[in-house]
């Protein structure tokens, strides 16, 4: 009896324990990538005085943009899960971050965001957008749910030049 007693209670251990996997070991994973499209432009930068004070509102939002970034259980059971990634750019583009997981990069990517200083020069908004595309196509290994987040204020300083063909021919 005393043996009985002693494999019941180890089967609802064994339960008990099986009931608290984690809930991800249950639903699909939803990874989602989105990719920051950041203009640190001459027409962004020397706007207001000190220079850098707009650059700095564009780096606060997309690193309170990416603490936003959790992953959670969405209504048709998935579990969302982030990649995200970050270019700035002016008539240059320079990659911030290529996709990461925010689940282990999340620092790392907001860090770089950080480092983010104004390049100045055209605003070449049409190439910067075919860059972050370049980068959600061939960045990641998903096929589906790729997002870009493109920060301007679409304001060239020497005129519109569109060396990409425009942005309705990128889009």
């Amino acid at each position: 009896m005393e043996t009985l007693r002693g494999l019941l209670a180890l089967l609802c251990a064994f339960l008990a324990g099986a009931q608290t996997l984690d809930q991800r070991q249950r639903f699909a994973d939803c990874p989602v990538d989105l990719f920051f499209v950041l203009d640190t432009s001459e027409s962004v930068a020397l706007r207001q005085t000190p220079h850098n004070f707009y650059i700095d509102q564009i780096k606060d939002f997309a690193k309170l943009f990416i603490d936003e970034l959790r992953d959670m259980r969405h209504e048709c059971d998935r579990i969302l899960t982030w990649n995200s990634g970050a270019l700035h750019y002016s008539d240059d583009i320079i990659i911030v971050r290529e996709l990461s997981d925010m689940s282990v990069d999340r620092q790392n990517l907001k860090n770089d965001i950080d480092l983010i200083s104004y390049i100045g020069k055209g605003t070449y908004t049409d190439c910067a957008i075919r860059r972050g595309l370049a980068e959600l196509c061939w960045g990641s290994h998903h096929h589906e749910n790729k997002y870009i987040v493109v920060v301007t204020d679409g304001q060239p300083v020497t005129g519109y030049k569109e060396p990409c063909g425009g942005v309705g021919r990128v889009v």
